[in-house]
């Protein structure tokens, strides 16, 4: 099983086609959904924008209609990207990106932004190929979190987010368990490429963006950045979280990936709490 088997492109529009998009459309027909924070949405949004934050969307989905088109925003990109591939899984027919986010809207140029095109997860494979990727993203994730940590000049956000990491490593171990309750044996040294033949050398953080592209970008980012990139990575995790317990038949499989699911929610609204905090500052 090859590692980009997993992943799917997220349809994109840039802001001159949303923009024509606008014009062309009448309201009723679609929805621009601004997943930034409420005060960001105050200091400025596109017109008839919806405000849902990330961390919100999975709970007001039924707020939308599946049949209408809908175009996600954010600042730049990591979490907008992340929140349209929650509503392509909920089965929405037409959604896309808004690449760079509100910057790009505004004639800011995005500078190094990690960009993923593969951030919406395939249901084909099976759920202990699935795990072994869970796993795998896990690890990348955490090295992110350990490495963003590292380059903070405030002792309170390194704290943050070396605790953050912590719970990247717990939530291994609890995948590790899965994986023997499934298999019947305890993952090996070589778990999970004993799953994923076609496994990449270099780690990869949730999304399907390689660490070493992220960890360029992290070098002098400022630590609401880093922060907006975690939401959307944790974003794609609480998904991904979701599809495996729907997939798996198993119950008590079913109540850790749930279990799991949940602590990825609420990783979204303290990151989003700690974003605010830093855009108090600004």
């Amino acid at each position: 099983m090859g590692f980009f088997d997993f992943f799917r492109p997220i349809p994109q529009m840039d802001t001159d086609e949303v923009r024509r998009f606008l014009l062309e459309h009448d309201p009723e027909e679609f929805y621009l959904i601004d997943v930034r924070q409420p005060k960001e949405y105050q200091q400025g949004h596109l017109p008839g924008a919806w405000l849902i934050p990330v961390h919100e969307l999975g709970e007001r989905l039924a707020e939308l209609d599946p049949a209408r088109t809908a175009i996600t925003y954010c600042a730049a990109g990591p979490r907008s990207r992340a929140a349209a591939a929650t509503l392509i899984q909920h089965g929405f027919s037409r959604v896309f990106n808004m690449t760079g986010g509100i910057r790009a809207w505004q004639g800011a140029v995005v500078e190094g932004d990690p960009r993923a095109q593969r951030v919406r997860f395939s249901d084909a494979q099976t759920p202990v190929e699935h795990l072994a990727l869970a796993w795998l993203l896990e690890e990348g994730s955490r090295a992110f979190y350990a490495a963003a940590a590292e380059v903070r000049e405030d002792l309170e956000d390194g704290l943050f987010l070396r605790r953050m990491a912590a719970v990247e490593e717990n939530h291994k171990a609890a995948l590790a368990a899965v994986f023997q309750e499934l298999t019947g044996r305890p993952p090996g040294e070589d778990f999970p490429r004993s799953v994923l033949s076609q496994a990449p050398e270099e780690k990869y953080v949730e999304g399907g963006l390689p660490l070493s592209e992220v960890l360029t970008w992290l070098e002098d980012k400022p630590t609401a950045a880093v922060l907006e990139f975690a939401i959307g990575m944790e974003a794609a995790a609480f998904d991904h979280y979701l599809l495996l317990r729907t997939r798996l038949g198993e119950e008590k499989s079913q109540e850790l990936f749930l279990r799991l699911a949940e602590e990825e929610q609420s990783h979204l609204r303290i990151l989003s709490e700690r974003l605010d905090q830093h855009l108090e500052l600004r």
